[in-house]
């Protein structure tokens, strides 16, 4: 199928997310806090230029060994067609894209599929503006018969599968994903790793102490282990385990630790200062790292877990 970023970006122009930025952003606040402890996370859904660009500064990369393991089992893959659910700022569509024909990423939040703009975005990946739930792909495709609706090799979901609505995502896996074609989901953490064991046991503490926020945080501890697809549609379900890493600056650090979902809804949920918890944590890695550090070796366990679809 012809790619068409022209439609794309039409559909995102007429589709845009209304409401404001929720981001907390670590480095200035309009209220001069250092750390504005209005944002979080609602739904799920985040939203704002701010975390996307911080997204893609500070979260770990998806490397060519990445992508090795996510297209692995699809053979020959210059002519295949990927569908990256729940995209964000683009982080898996953009280190798959190199290696397959089309990539259609899918993100509720029209900002964050735009953030890497025009010039950085190959040809070969359109954006569009939609849900895990209701797929805006292909086009026509509710209206269309069995054949037409089956059209994509690969399903992409990295780092939000615990999101979706798993039985209404499901039904829709089914409906857009070819015969043979792979469902990869892909997850990282939540364990944040660094070569000092005293600053990895207070992420782990902060972590301890926000995990009851969400009820898919158990999800993200097993990396997705005792999630099961029905075994008449769904099989060769295969794990790959590394560890991701990123080289942060310690106000990196910082900034990564305040998008932290669970810390957002945990605040959300309990009404506890955001500004107080980020600078007790501030502190205590502090002095471990050094406030002043520019080169710190951040590590997260990484899982990516493959199906292949029989019908």
């Amino acid at each position: 199928m012809v790619s068409r970023p022209h439609l794309a970006r039409s559909l995102i122009s007429r589709r845009r997310l209304n409401g404001s930025i929720t981001y907390s952003n670590a480095a200035s606040s309009s209220s001069g806090r250092r750390w504005n402890s209005s944002g979080g996370v609602r739904g799920g859904i985040y939203s704002g230029k701010e975390l996307s660009s911080v997204y893609q500064q500070l979260r770990p990369a998806y490397d060519e060994e990445w992508a090795d393991q996510v297209l692995h089992g699809m053979g020959e893959t210059n002519e295949a067609s990927v569908l990256d659910v729940g995209a964000g700022s683009l982080q898996g569509s953009l280190a798959l894209a190199p290696r397959v024909a089309r990539v259609v990423a899918v993100d509720r939040n029209a900002e964050m599929l735009l953030s890497s703009g025009d010039e950085a975005r190959p040809d070969n990946v359109e954006v569009r503006v939609g849900s895990a739930e209701a797929l805006p792909f292909p086009e026509g495709a509710a209206d269309g018969d069995e054949e037409e609706q089956q059209c994509v090799d690969l399903v992409l979901a990295a780092q939000c599968f615990h999101w979706f609505d798993r039985r209404k995502f499901i039904a829709e896996l089914q409906r857009v994903l070819r015969p043979g074609g792979r469902f990869v989901a892909t997850v990282y953490g939540p364990a944040m790793l660094f070569d000092d064991e005293r600053a990895t046991a207070v992420a782990r503490e902060l972590w301890e102490r926000t995990r009851d926020a969400e009820p898919w945080s158990a999800e993200m501890v097993s990396h997705y282990a005792d999630v099961k697809l029905d075994p008449e549609t769904f099989c060769e379900r295969r794990v790959f385990k590394r560890e991701l890493e990123r080289r942060l600056s310690f106000r990196g650090v910082m900034q990564f630790i305040s998008t932290w979902a669970l810390l957002n809804s945990h605040i959300v949920a309990t009404g506890e200062d955001k500004e107080a918890i980020l600078e007790e944590v501030e502190g205590q890695l502090a002095e471990i790292l050094g406030a002043d550090a520019t080169d710190v070796r951040v590590r997260w366990p990484s899982s990516i877990i493959t199906w292949k679809k029989i019908k």
